[in-house]
Formats: structure tokens, C-alpha cells, sequence
């Protein structure tokens, strides 16, 4: 899915060389603000990057973001309408939508939609897929009568809505002025919009699901330090097993030593940032404390996860691979969910494991079952 070549290539915009006693016309200004929206989008490229493109912060905690509608029409059609889009691309173009159309000097109203036949078709999943060319300019706004000619006095960027089958790569292969808005399945010739995938988004607070997802990381990243910090105090001073004390002490210590470092971050900072920096700090929890595992000495090894699995029922080749999965997330800012379902049964293995250690007695032969499922989604 490729756009025109003229879209990202600055070099078919050159200022405009301005003479005493030239004559004038519009293509000379039109030109000129081409070029300034060319440099425009070029500045905002300096600070987009592959994770960083996307929705929106919302101005307020009644707007919306991001608002479309999908249908079936009587011709068996599937039709989707965007009503409202803030978003950037990473091409750094703006698209805002804030009220789904607009009259133009024709009278007819200017849609964002999409239309795709569907009978007779196998593929059930599609992506909505939005792009804005602002070199493009359609005139809006009512007619001003004392002026002459007659105009309409501003004009938007025009949009370009597609619907596209859900293949594998297909986000991939998006070009930069492209963004996939929404997906949708069609059962039984009824649309369902997917409200599991969750669009590229320049922050954490542009999505609700987002914003869902980092007050219970950092509620569990709270209670997970509390944790850590009475289960190093009551190893200190109740168990007598001197090996399993050792491994659970340096478990503990190496993720209080990661927690100290960015339980703040997760306070205040992850919120404004694109999601991919909260994921890579889960990520790095879940790397130390691999790390902070296989570091000991294989019988050190076997006895803590003999220990999990005695007292919690934890397979100790299923937390491996919980692990594993987690450290090798491949965070898609086109699929944010993907990435978000791994972290979050991370998160909610680990912050149980550790609320239940630090009641336990750190006692060989002494043995208090809690059952921990390890779910991977």
C-alpha cells in the first residue's frame, strides 16, 4: 500500500523566489504554503519515530480520539465511517476529524469512509487503514456574500479511508503517511469492531485501554516493592534453610535493586510516554530476574524452583517459559494489545508470587501450598 511519490519527497516544494513587479496568483501562495507544510512535517519527523506515531493525547476527558462506525448497507457492502480522528503520522502529517463531515461548495457532504464488497469473500478480519495528504486542499466553510467571487473560505487536508483484509504483514508493510485505525470482523454479515486492538498511539494517556493498563502496572509494581522488602526481612529473620535462604535473598535483592530504579518512572514519566518504553520496563524486570536465577549454581537453581512448585504448584518448565516469552516480546506499535496481554500475565505471576513468599516459612520440610496458575495468552 504505497501513496504518491510527491507525498514524502520536500524536493517538489522549493520557496518561492518573490520580485518587485511580478505578477501573482493563488498557485504562487498555495505553493509557498506547501512548502511551509513540507518543512512542518519534516521537524515533526525529527521527533517520530517507529514507536512514537500515532493518536493523540485528548484535549479533555470528554473528547475523543478516535470514533468510527461500520455497517452493512443493502448492497452487502461493508461501509465504515470515521466521526472522529486526532492522530500524526509517522510521515509527521496531522489528521483531525472532528465531527465525521463537512459541506462542501457543492453542497454535498464530504465523508471519511471506506465501502468493500464482502459476498462471496473468505477473509472475515479487516483493518480500517486512514491516510491524509496535506497537499491536497478541499475548500469548506460557508460562502462569505459581500465577497466577490463567491469562495469558501478555508479548506482541510483531503482524506483517504481504505479497508484492507487482515493478512499477517500486512501492518507492516504500511507506508509512513498510512494508520491503521481499528480492525473488524464480519460474522454472519454483521460487522463487530474489535475493542481488543488498540491503534499506534503517541502516548500512554491516548487510549483508555492504555491508560488502564499503567495504573495497574504501577498499583502492582507498588505492592510488588512492599513485597520484596518484607520478604527480604522475614528471610533474615525466620528461615534456617541457609541454601534456599541465599537464592530467595539474592531473587529478592536483585529486584528490589530494579524496582528502586523505576518505581518512579512508573509513577510519573511511562504515563506521557509511547507505550513501548512500559513494556521495555517490564521487559527488563522479567530479564533480571532471569538473570538474577541463572546466575546460581544449578542445585541453588533446583532447589528454588522445587521450592515453587512444592508450595505453589508452579511448573517450574511453565515459569521458564513465562519468562522466556516475556523477555522475547515483540512489541508491534501497530498491534499495542500483543505486546500488552504477555506483560500483564507477567505481572500478575510475579506480583502473586511474591505476595505469597513473604508469608511462607522459609523452613525445609515444611510445606503450605498456594496454587499459582501460570495462564500464556
Amino acid at each position: 500500500m504505497t501513496k504518491d511519490n510527491t507525498m514524502h519527497n520536500k524536493i517538489n516544494y522549493k520557496q518561492i523566489n518573490w520580485t518587485d513587479g511580478m505578477k501573482i496568483n493563488k498557485d504562487h501562495f498555495i505553493g509557498l504554503e506547501n512548502y511551509f507544510t513540507a518543512c512542518d512535517a519534516d521537524v515533526r519527523r525529527i521527533y517520530l519515530d517507529e514507536y512514537s506515531y500515532g493518536l493523540m493525547p485528548l484535549k479533555s476527558p470528554k473528547d475523543k480520539n478516535l470514533e468510527f462506525e461500520a455497517f452493512i448497507d443493502d448492497q452487502k457492502n461493508l461501509k465504515v465511517k470515521v466521526l472522529t480522528c486526532r492522530a500524526i503520522t509517522q510521515a509527521g502529517y496531522l489528521i483531525d476529524i472532528s465531527n465525521g463531515s463537512t459541506e462542501t461548495s457543492n453542497g454535498i457532504n464530504l465523508n471519511v469512509e471506506a465501502t468493500l464488497a464482502i459476498s462471496n469473500m473468505q477473509e472475515k478480519e479487516f483493518y480500517v487503514v486512514i491516510s491524509v495528504n496535506p497537499f491536497s486542499r478541499i475548500p469548506i466553510g460557508q460562502a462569505v456574500s459581500s465577497e466577490s467571487p463567491l469562495r469558501q473560505p478555508l479548506v482541510i487536508p483531503e482524506y483517504s479511508l481504505q479497508i484492507v483484509h487482515a493478512t499477517p504483514n500486512i501492518l507492516a508493510s504500511l507506508e509512513p503517511d498510512l494508520l491503521p485505525l481499528g480492525k473488524i470482523s464480519v460474522v454472519n454479515i454483521k460487522p463487530e469492531i474489535d475493542t481488543t486492538y488498540i491503534p499506534p498511539c503517541t502516548s500512554m494517556n491516548c487510549h483508555n485501554k492504555l491508560q488502564e493498563f499503567h495504573e495497574f502496572a504501577t498499583k502492582s509494581i507498588n505492592a510488588l516493592e512492599m513485597n520484596v522488602v518484607e520478604l527480604i526481612a522475614e528471610v533474615n529473620l525466620k528461615a534456617t534453610s541457609k541454601a534456599l535462604i541465599d537464592i530467595i535473598l539474592y531473587l529478592a535483592e536483585n529486584l528490589l535493586y530494579y524496582l528502586n530504579d523505576k518505581i518512579f518512572e512508573f509513577k510519573w514519566l511511562l504515563k506521557s510516554k509511547p507505550p513501548v518504553f512500559l513494556i521495555s520496563s517490564i521487559v527488563s524486570m522479567a530479564h533480571t530476574i532471569k538473570n538474577a536465577i541463572e546466575t546460581r549454581t544449578p542445585e541453588e537453581r533446583e532447589k528454588l524452583l522445587n521450592y515453587f512448585s512444592q508450595h505453589f504448584d508452579i511448573n517450574p518448565a511453565k515459569f521458564k517459559q513465562l519468562l522466556d516469552i516475556t523477555i522475547g516480546i515483540d512489541y508491534q506499535h501497530t498491534d499495542i494489545n500483543q505486546s500488552f496481554i504477555k506483560a500483564e500475565d507477567f505481572i500478575n505471576v510475579i506480583s502473586l508470587l511474591f505476595n505469597e513468599l513473604k508469608k511462607m516459612e522459609f523452613i525445609e520440610g515444611v510445606t503450605r501450598t498456594r496454587k499459582i496458575d501460570i495462564i500464556i495468552r
